[in-house]
């Protein structure tokens, strides 16, 4: 199995984009840079998003990535009807936008909602999907994928301190998650439910005490404001704890 990051920001520019994950070029995991970070053709190779949460730097490309798929057939988006909903009624409102999940004109929809619920496992073309819970502002369902041979990637997406005891719920080979903000702001990571690298340290103890080890762990979501303190933060974390731990780039290609 093969993830490349697309968005591994908390902003976007001309040079990075928000938070979203492919997997083997046709499974996505979140859409704020699905559009941004991939060519027409590689859109048009997508057929599964699955949507952590509603938050925009999630979804925003959930409006140019539809339009490029008008003639494309549909794509099943997975979340929870609460997302839908949200969705629904502001980034794809007809007023502002095309809904794709209700069709265009005499259109089918582009879009086919996928119900997922928190504690639920289903199978998306070969993979087998759990949803895991996690704290954050809004509710968050990470995503467990599991290849064929047994291969684990867990993206959390956005949590923030105390993330640890959920975690456990999954067993990655290779676990992605955030750290939004650098440790001089663990004070703004705990009010807004991110995580600093400290923090990120403290949810891996709370894993490795429940597992047994620590899986390879890429950190995404960097805030660019604070991307020098983090990064040079991780690398302390990653000694400190003897593990793998890397700070995620646009266009990095994991094998898991």
């Amino acid at each position: 199995m093969e993830a490349c990051i697309l968005g591994a920001h908390q902003s976007e520019s001309n040079t990075f984009h928000f938070t979203s994950i492919l997997v083997d070029h046709h499974l996505a995991i979140d859409a704020g840079g699905l559009a941004t970070g991939l060519s027409l053709a590689g859109q048009r190779a997508v057929r599964y998003v699955l949507i952590t949460h509603q938050h925009w730097d999630h979804v925003k490309d959930l409006a140019g990535f539809g339009f490029n798929r008008l003639h494309d057939g549909p794509v099943d988006v997975y979340c929870t009807d609460e997302v839908r909903r949200i969705i629904e009624a502001n980034l794809l409102n007809r007023d502002y936008w095309i809904d794709f999940f209700d069709g265009l004109g005499a259109q089918q929809p582009i879009f086919h909602h996928r119900t997922a619920s928190p504690g639920q496992h289903f199978s998306v073309s070969q993979y087998q999907i759990t949803t895991i819970p996690v704290n954050h502002s809004v509710p968050v369902m990470g995503y467990q994928v599991v290849d064929p041979v047994g291969r684990a990637l867990y993206y959390t997406g956005d949590n923030g301190p105390g993330c640890g005891q959920h975690w456990a719920a999954a067993k990655p080979d290779v676990l992605i998650t955030e750290v939004t903000y650098s440790n001089a702001f663990a004070n703004e990571a705990r009010r807004f439910s991110h995580l600093c690298p400290s923090q990120l340290q403290e949810a891996l103890e709370v894993f490795r005490d429940a597992r047994g080890y620590i899986p390879r762990v890429v950190a995404l979501h960097v805030n660019p404001d604070y991307e020098d303190d983090v990064r040079r933060e991780v690398a302390d974390v990653a000694q400190k704890l003897n593990a793998s731990i890397e700070v995620a780039r646009e266009g990095m290609v994991i094998d898991v």
